[in-house]
C-alpha cells in the first residue's frame, strides 16, 4: 500500500470520526466493506454536512463518494431523536447490491448503485425483517391486524424477480 492511499484511507476514517463525534452521525459500513451509510437526527442548528437536507448517505468506502443520499420532510428533519436500532440491513451475498430500509413499519429495498429514488421494492406493515444469507431474499414479518382480521405472516420475499416464493399465516 503506497503511502497516499494509506492516508487517504486515514483522512477517511478520521473525516468519518469527526463526523460521529460533532454531528451526532452514526454510521455503519456494508457487509463486503464496499459501501458505508451515516444516518444523523438533525439538530435546530443546520450544520454544513447535511446539504440539501439529506438524512441518510451512502459512500463508497474507498473514494469517499457519495453514491445515494436520501431526503426527508421538514417535519421529519426537525426531530432530534436518534434512530432506534439500525435502519438499514445491506442484503447478504458478495455484491452488496441491495439493501433494505425500515421506517414507520414500511420495508423499502432498494438498489445500492441505482441513482434514482424509486424502491424496488415496497412491503406495508412490517414489523422486522432479515436478509437470506446467501440470496436476495428477505423474510419478513407482519403482525396481526385485529382492524382488518388478517392473522400474522412471515413472507419470503426474492428482490430481483419481486415474487413471494413463500407465505405462513401463524
Amino acid at each position: 500500500m503506497s503511502k497516499v492511499s494509506f492516508y487517504g484511507e486515514v483522512l477517511l476514517h478520521l473525516t468519518l470520526l469527526f463526523v460521529v463525534l460533532i454531528h451526532r452521525l452514526s454510521y455503519l459500513i456494508s457487509l463486503q466493506e464496499r459501501n458505508i451509510w451515516s444516518h444523523t437526527a438533525l439538530m435546530k442548528l443546520q450544520l454544513p454536512i447535511l446539504i440539501n437536507r439529506a438524512w441518510l448517505h451512502i459512500f463508497h468506502a474507498k473514494t469517499g463518494k457519495v453514491i445515494r443520499s436520501f431526503r426527508k420532510n421538514a417535519d421529519v428533519l426537525a426531530t432530534t431523536e436518534p434512530l432506534q436500532g439500525t435502519p438499514i440491513k445491506w442484503a447478504n451475498g458478495n455484491d452488496d447490491k441491495y439493501f433494505a430500509i425500515m421506517e414507520n413499519n414500511v420495508l423499502h429495498v432498494y438498489e445500492t448503485v441505482a441513482k434514482i429514488d424509486d424502491c424496488s421494492l415496497k412491503m406495508k406493515d412490517v414489523q422486522s425483517f432479515s436478509w437470506s444469507p446467501t440470496d436476495p431474499i428477505i423474510a419478513a414479518f407482519v403482525p396481526e391486524s385485529c382492524t382488518e382480521d388478517q392473522p400474522a405472516k412471515v413472507t419470503l420475499i426474492d428482490v430481483q424477480s419481486k415474487q413471494e416464493p413463500r407465505q405462513k399465516n401463524l
